[in-house]
């Protein structure tokens, strides 16, 4: 019952988060001043589910909550002394790090039987979906002032497309077919490239290693070669200019070249930018960074790339250490002998750190936070039950 009531909080800003854009889309309120109460309503009640569960989670590690907290508000001051033109951004940062990501941290580690987690995740991947079509209808009927894209609602869909996914290639059904094929649908229509490469991510981890044998060699492999592969996308138009310099100056010209480089489609959609002013600034402050917020304090928003950002905030000394140790843990994870732990673990790898690549900010995305506290949990303190059930 207590696993029960943890998962039913943990899920619960994923249900709330929806009904909270559906409300907002029926009664045009996205820019309206109501918006803000609604938005308020939907986090008390997402706290009265944390706070139901607190008791819970206090019996399952009270040093561990006060370890967890002494350590983020060391380095939160820390940062707050050292780098105060960061301050307005750092207090910004408090609630969703502070009273957002922590607890579901905290929480995620405090799990013990995974299976009834991952069925309260199937659950409410059908209340997803059902607010999902409801508000791809709106989108579609033009009741969306924000237009036919929506980044939000992909990232909603995400997780009852990854769950039934998941379910699908365990036994083959109709039924399960029609279900994946409802948020998929969404996210290819409406939604955002990044929720689609968190989808194949998944796909391609679930398919790989139950039916090859993964080796740490393999895994590294693969690593390296997503890595490869993400930053060509991100980087081809810098990529495309080098490579056109170089033929010109051995006197080739190049058609395809010179059609992708005046081409005004945007691959990175400005991300290159981005990057290239965040790598310039770790250039002038290589060893402490720019610390946390740094990265909103010199673009204006946060960095779209999980390593880029954290070397930003803590420099190339502790943040390559940092982002190193999410490398090892990260393979670690994925080779653990366990397909059934291995399986809750690619799924919110693929929601909670795919996407972090390309978008977002580890500072304030609770999934995440959910993924890191059952990596570490599996990692460090693995007496968690589990048993891989499907419908």
């Amino acid at each position: 019952m207590e696993d029960k009531i943890i998962s039913i909080a943990l899920i619960s800003p994923f249900v709330i988060l929806i009904i909270q854009y559906c409300i907002l889309i029926c009664f045009n309120l996205l820019r309206a001043n109501y918006s803000n109460i609604i938005q308020i309503i939907s986090k008390l009640i997402v706290g009265i589910f944390f706070i139901y569960a607190f008791p819970a989670v206090i019996k399952r590690g009270v040093k561990k909550i006060i370890f967890t907290y002494l350590i983020a508000i060391i380095i939160f001051l820390f940062n707050f002394l050292l780098f105060p033109n960061n301050r307005i951004y750092l207090v910004e940062l408090i609630f969703p790090f502070f009273f957002m990501c922590l607890p579901v941290f905290i929480y995620s580690m405090s799990l013990m039987n995974w299976n009834i987690f991952k069925e309260i995740m199937r659950k409410s991947s059908y209340i997803i979906i059902g607010f999902g079509v409801l508000i791809y209808i709106l989108i579609l009927l033009g009741k969306d002032i924000e237009g036919s894209y929506s980044m939000a609602l992909s990232y909603y869909m995400l997780l009852p497309s990854i769950i039934f996914l998941d379910d699908l290639l365990y036994r083959f059904s109709f039924l399960k077919l029609f279900y994946l094929s409802l948020p998929l649908i969404i996210i290819l229509t409406v939604g955002s490239r990044g929720a689609i490469l968190c989808f194949l991510v998944f796909g391609a981890l679930r398919i790989s290693r139950f039916y090859f044998k993964f080796t740490y060699k393999n895994v590294v492999l693969y690593m390296l070669s997503f890595s490869f592969i993400l930053s060509a996308i991100i980087f081809f138009k810098k990529i495309i200019e080098m490579i056109y310099a170089i033929f010109l100056n051995v006197g080739v010209k190049s058609r395809t070249m010179s059609l992708f480089l005046n081409n005004k489609v945007d691959y990175s959609s400005g991300r290159e930018d981005i990057y290239s002013i965040l790598l310039e600034k770790i250039k002038n402050n290589p060893i402490i960074g720019t610390g946390l917020g740094g990265d909103r304090l010199i673009i204006g928003g946060y960095a779209h790339n999980f390593l880029l950002e954290i070397i930003t905030n803590f420099g190339i000394f502790i943040g390559g250490i940092l982002a190193t140790l999410m490398f090892l843990f990260l393979i670690k994870s994925l080779l653990i002998s366990d397909k059934r732990k291995y399986n809750m673990i690619i799924i919110w790898f693929s929601m909670g750190f795919v996407h972090l690549m390309v978008s977002s900010s580890y500072l304030t995305d609770i999934k995440f936070w959910i993924f890191a506290g059952l990596m570490i949990k599996m990692l460090f303190n693995n007496n968690s039950e589990f048993s891989l059930v499907y419908p």
